[in-house]
């Protein structure tokens, strides 16, 4: 099952409110044009909840300059997942403002980074980096708005259901009927719940499971222990 286009979704949307299907969404106006803004409004509504959706995962890398503390989140960026220190080796820890500026409230201590916190639309590392160091960026991106006839929609597959209904309840409250919307409401909450497990499952094996070294067929390493353990009895 492939993920359908935003034609292909906004004649969904269409049908089920009785209405004639279109040939194509350029210069499109009345009810079309409601069913595209409803299928974006219903994405974000999606994004907008306290909850990951696995398709939008995103890795990245910058480059640090030396002297300088602040550097700007991706154009996508939507919700952050952790920053490492590849030219250190060292996984930084997430903290808040007022605790770099209690332990540095000169904003002059430089070095290898250690911490970082969100500003704005930047990250501000502590130290401030006195070399290059190249920084891998893992985030949560914020969906592309659907504009265009074969334009794919970034959420997962499993979340489609969700994404026509939650347009559907929008277009019947627009069109006036009431009754369809508050049906639409169960089923919208179960469709969302059966996406949620299967984005979890997903998550789990992606970013849980195998977030530590690990033998490719045995899962995680057992244990390592000194040649001495145990010796003398």
């Amino acid at each position: 099952m492939a993920k359908q286009t935003f034609l292909e979704l906004t004649n969904r949307i269409l049908a089920r409110v009785s209405l004639a299907e279109a040939t194509t969404l350029v210069g499109s106006t009345g009810h079309t044009l409601m069913a595209q803004r409803f299928l974006n409004e219903s994405q974000n509504n999606l994004f907008f909840l306290p909850y990951n959706w696995y398709s939008l995962y995103v890795t990245r890398t910058f480059v640090t300059v030396a002297s300088t503390a602040e550097y700007a989140v991706a154009t996508d960026f939507g919700r952050g997942l952790d920053l490492l220190d590849v030219t250190g080796d060292r996984l930084l820890c997430e903290t808040l403002l007022r605790n770099i500026d209690d332990v540095d409230p000169n904003s002059n201590t430089t070095g290898s980074p250690t911490h970082y916190c969100y500003v704005g639309g930047s990250y501000r590392l502590y130290p401030i980096p006195s070399a290059v160091h190249t920084i891998r960026d893992r985030y949560w991106k914020q969906p592309t708005e659907l504009t265009t006839n074969a334009q794919l929609y970034d959420l997962p597959l499993e979340c489609e259901n969700v994404l026509l209904l939650g347009a559907w309840m929008l277009m019947a409250t627009y069109m006036n009927k009431l009754e369809v919307a508050l049906q639409l409401i169960t089923q919208y909450d179960k469709a969302l719940k059966k996406a949620k497990v299967a984005n979890d499952r997903l998550l789990d094996r992606a970013l849980y499971i195998n977030s530590y070294p690990h033998n490719s067929y045995y899962g995680i390493f057992p244990p390592r222990f000194p040649n001495t353990y145990g010796a003398g009895g």
